[in-house]
């Protein structure tokens, strides 16, 4: 979206909004989403006047993210979601009910709309068109597989090959030139940063910081996990960046800004 003179992408500053909406109605609604409202075969729900929202809220914005072909943000909001009503309402029944539901939705994705079909198959089957659509995927696996131990070394790689390579494949050139080791090195930082991101928000003195940072944290989380899978080719390749380490402007911004509110729930909780 360019907006006079700045461009930027609509859906990043989404996410935390959409954070911070969840979490406002969370709150409010906690006690009454942990009663057990009506049946859907073995999983009990809510009563439909309060889950309601939160579904509708939920089918809206998968929708007009898989329409536009963002699959990889409309799988953040759910993830999101599911995370945060996890902390609001923590019962084994509602975690279930919510992998049905993202089971039967990817089914449904699958055959309505052609997009998400073809990028299911070329996951599933990268060399059936090495040349179209398999393409980055290939380009991505040869140059993690390259890398070795050690890598090839800082600029000695060639990440010009690699499509996508500042965006959504950064990691695989990074792999290519740093190795395994450096690999390692790289999520291990991102983990520190997670348990530090969750023990934050854990420290929260109320409901709605709790789950606010709980659903940042949690942000952070599912898009190093979605895309560092995409790229070792364990789940298709959805176009979400690895915060604070892919290039994109918006992206930075929102994973700046979610780090921190991290750190004014932790300051805060120290405070107190």
């Amino acid at each position: 979206m360019v907006l006079g003179p700045v461009r930027f992408q609509p859906s990043e500053p989404a996410k935390i909004l959409y954070c911070l909406g969840i979490a406002g109605y969370l709150t409010k609604k906690k006690e009454l989403l942990m009663v057990r409202g009506w049946r859907l075969g073995p999983v009990k729900l809510p009563h439909p006047a309060y889950l309601g929202p939160l579904v509708l809220v939920l089918a809206l914005t998968m929708l007009l993210m898989v329409v536009q072909r963002d699959l990889g943000t409309a799988l953040l909001f759910f993830g999101l979601l599911a995370c945060q009503f996890y902390v609001a309402a923590p019962r084994l029944d509602y975690l279930l009910g919510g992998l049905l539901t993202l089971i039967l939705g990817a089914v449904a994705a699958y055959r309505v709309f052609p997009h998400v079909q073809a990028r299911i198959d070329i996951w599933l089957n990268p060399w059936a068109s090495p040349q179209a659509g398999g393409f980055q995927v290939i380009q991505s696996l040869l140059a993690i597989s390259s890398g070795g131990i050690l890598g090839a070394g800082l600029g000695r790689g060639y990440p010009q090959i690699i499509p996508a390579v500042t965006t959504d494949l950064t990691f695989a050139a990074w792999t290519e030139e740093t190795g395994i080791a450096g690999a390692v090195a790289l999520i291990s930082l991102y983990l520190l940063l997670l348990e530090r991101a969750f023990k934050a928000a854990l420290s929260s003195r109320d409901d709605f910081t709790l789950l606010v940072g709980t659903g940042l944290a949690s942000l952070l989380a599912l898009q190093s996990l979605v895309i560092l899978a995409g790229t070792l080719g364990l789940v298709p390749l959805t176009g979400v960046t690895l915060p604070l380490f892919n290039y994109g402007g918006s992206s930075l911004v929102t994973s700046l800004a979610s780090v921190g509110f991290l750190l004014k729930i932790s300051a805060e909780a120290k405070e107190a």
